[in-house]
C-alpha cells in the first residue's frame, strides 16, 4: 500500500494520497517514513520522491521539525542527495510555519547546492516571498521564471489572485489591487495554454471590463461636463449684449 501511494510523485493521484495520510496526523506520517526505511532494509528502492511525499506530509500537518528530520534522511539514512522537489517540500513546511529564518536558508541551500529551480521551486519560493509581503523579491523570482519558461500555471494563478486583492494560496492579496496587471497575467498564462482555474481567468477579466467601463464613464461625464461648459461660455456674451 505505501509503496503503491508514495513512489510515483508526480501523480495527481498520489497527492491526494499524500493528504489522505496527512490527515490521520504525526502517527499516520510516521508510519509512512518507517515504512520507507522498512523498504530499505528489505533491499527495496525508495526513491527522493518518495521522501519527498513524507516532507509534504509533514508540512500538512505543520510539523516543521518532523520535516527538517526527514529532509536530513534523505542523506543520512537512505544515502541520496535531495532534489528541487525535496527544497521545494521544505519551503513549503517551513512558510506554512511562518518560519521565515527556516525559509532564507532552505533557499541559500538551494543556490550553495546549486540545485536547479523547477517550476515546482519557482512557485514555493514566490509562494513564501510573498507571505513575507517581499513583493519586489517575488516578482523578480516570477520574472526569472517566466524567462526560463518554468513558470507554471500554479505560479501564474498565484500572482494573478495576488495582484486582485484576494487572499489565496496563504497569501495576502495586494492592499492596492493592480487589476490590469492581474487582467494582463491572466491572458499571457491562456495564450501560452497553461492550466490556470477558469473562476480566476473569470474574475481576472470582470475585473478589467469592470475598469474600461468606469474608464468610459467617466470620459463620458468628462466630455459632458466640457460641453455644458462651452456652452455656458459662449451663451454669456449673448446674454451681456441683451442686458446692454
Amino acid at each position: 500500500l505505501w509503496s503503491a501511494q508514495l513512489c510515483n510523485y508526480k501523480s495527481r493521484d498520489q497527492i491526494q494520497a499524500i493528504k489522505e495520510i496527512a490527515s490521520g496526523g504525526q502517527e499516520a506520517v510516521d508510519d509512512a517514513y518507517l515504512a520507507l526505511e522498512r523498504f530499505q532494509a528489505e533491499g527495496k528502492v525508495v526513491s527522493v520522491g518518495a521522501i519527498n511525499s513524507v516532507i509534504q506530509m509533514c508540512g500538512l500537518i505543520d510539523d516543521l521539525d518532523r520535516a527538517s528530520q526527514t529532509f536530513e534522511a534523505i542523506s543520512g539514512v537512505f544515502g541520496l542527495d535531495p532534489d528541487a522537489s525535496s527544497y521545494s517540500a521544505m519551503l513549503e513546511a517551513a512558510s506554512r510555519a511562518r518560519d521565515w529564518a527556516a525559509v532564507d536558508q532552505i533557499l541559500e541551500q538551494v543556490s550553495s547546492a546549486g540545485i536547479r529551480y523547477v517550476g515546482e521551486t519557482y512557485r514555493h519560493a514566490c509562494q513564501v516571498r510573498l507571505r513575507q509581503r517581499k513583493e519586489q523579491v517575488a516578482l523578480e523570482l516570477f520574472d526569472q521564471a517566466r524567462a526560463a519558461n518554468l513558470a507554471r500555471g500554479g505560479t501564474y494563478a498565484l500572482f494573478i489572485c495576488y495582484f486582485m486583492g484576494e487572499n489565496q494560496y496563504g497569501v495576502r492579496g495586494r492592499k492596492k489591487p493592480d487589476l490590469a496587471r492581474a487582467a494582463a497575467l491572466a491572458e499571457e498564462a491562456v495564450d501560452k495554454g497553461l492550466r490556470v482555474r477558469s473562476d480566476i481567468i473569470k474574475r481576472a477579466r470582470a475585473a478589467v471590463e469592470r475598469i474600461s467601463e468606469d474608464v468610459s464613464e467617466f470620459e463620458t461625464a468628462a466630455a459632458d461636463g466640457l460641453t455644458a461648459a462651452t456652452t455656458s461660455t459662449a451663451a454669456a456674451p449673448a446674454d451681456e449684449a441683451a442686458a446692454r
